[in-house]
């Protein structure tokens, strides 16, 4: 689960923070911050003990050649150049990229995307949390997990722990740590 500031331009809330999303037993393989490539890698790896883990999109693959990152890129399709790098500039404690360049050498165009900007404009991405693999010049593998921008509530995750037989207040509780779920009282009528 990633915290607020990993996903949107926000200050922190207290309730929306790193953890993992998992059994203690799952969740003993790692240590938090998973801010390198190979402690994300581990991370995508282990399946069996994570909540939500027979969603279909729970792990996925998606593959980008330069061209279609060029039309996705507002600098790049206005040109004739074609990206040749892909990188991680940097991820959260999550794991999450917060930071990903999409860079041509021989030029040196550049375009930096941020935080959940990165899924409006790779579209195909269904999540930040993902590493990002050169197969050959012009073709990246990005192999990551979950869908969304991972802050709060996991809808495969809160399914799977009402099957396991989790109340409401206590699923709640595990997505939005320090909180109370309680009924919300009647609010006045504003003039």
């Amino acid at each position: 689960m990633a915290s607020g500031t990993e996903a949107w331009s926000m200050s922190p809330l207290p309730y929306l923070r790193v953890q993992l999303d998992g059994s203690n037993k799952w969740g003993e393989r790692f240590i938090l911050p998973l801010q390198n490539r190979s402690s994300v890698k581990t991370l995508l790896r282990q399946v069996d003990g994570a909540y939500g883990n027979t969603h279909p999109r729970f792990r996925w693959v998606r593959f980008f050649n330069s061209k279609e990152l060029k039309n996705a890129l507002d600098l790049f399709a206005s040109s004739n150049i074609l990206p040749s790098r892909v990188k991680v500039l940097e991820r959260g404690a999550s794991g999450r990229v917060l930071a990903l360049e999409i860079f041509d050498e021989g030029t040196q165009l550049r375009r930096v995307l941020k935080l959940d900007e990165i899924r409006r404009v790779l579209r195909n991405l269904p999540s930040t949390l993902f590493i990002v693999e050169k197969l050959k010049d012009g073709m990246w593998k990005f192999s990551g997990g979950g869908f969304g921008h991972g802050v709060g509530l996991s809808q495969a995750g809160a399914i799977d722990l009402a099957r396991r037989g989790w109340n409401a207040s206590t699923i709640l509780s595990h997505y939005y740590p320090g909180t109370r779920y309680r009924t919300l009282q009647y609010l006045p009528k504003t003039p």
